[in-house]
């Protein structure tokens, strides 16, 4: 009887364990992160970001936020290259908006953007991505339009002919 019950202890922890790993691993696979390097003429510069692949995630963005961390943001990943706009609603800290290719090209840079502003921002018809990143951080780094953002979304990323620069 001892034995049962040392068994069904052992086993009852066991399943405890199991269930905060599953749902540890939950969380993490909802808020994806990862590392790209943002590549200007003068530093290649890593960021851990968030991933908003979804409608839901993009559409909510970092919104909310009272801060970010340095070196970090929220990378916006469309399927197809498109039509764009953002805005600053319900957004509470600067932020740089910076809209990118296919390749990972930076197609226009938008420094600043002030926290709830209505303003539209945008690139034109062939925005792939969108990289949020503290305000004023892109012209620390001296990011022009050009440069380049490598990350496994964008085609083409090592040709590093299609950035403002070459290694």
């Amino acid at each position: 009887m001892v034995f049962i019950r040392l068994n069904f202890a052992i086993l009852a922890r066991f399943l405890l364990i199991c269930v905060i790993y599953l749902s540890s691993f939950e969380i993490v696979l909802s808020d994806q992160k990862n590392i790209i390097f943002v590549k200007t003429k003068y530093t290649n510069t890593p960021f851990l970001v968030e991933i908003a692949k979804t409608p839901e995630r993009r559409q909510k963005g970092l919104m909310g936020r009272n801060s970010l961390k340095p070196q970090s943001g929220m990378l916006f990943l469309y399927e197809r290259p498109r039509h764009v706009s953002f805005w600053m609603k319900n957004t509470l800290i600067s932020l740089d908006v910076i809209f990118l290719s296919a390749n990972g090209k930076i197609l226009k840079i938008y420094h600043n953007a002030k926290p709830e502003n209505l303003q539209i921002m945008s690139a034109g018809e062939n925005v792939s991505a969108v990289l949020e990143i503290n305000g004023n951080l892109a012209k620390t780094i001296k990011l022009e339009i050009g440069d380049c953002v490598k990350h496994e979304h964008f085609e083409n990323n090592n040709d590093n002919g299609l950035c403002n620069f070459k290694d």
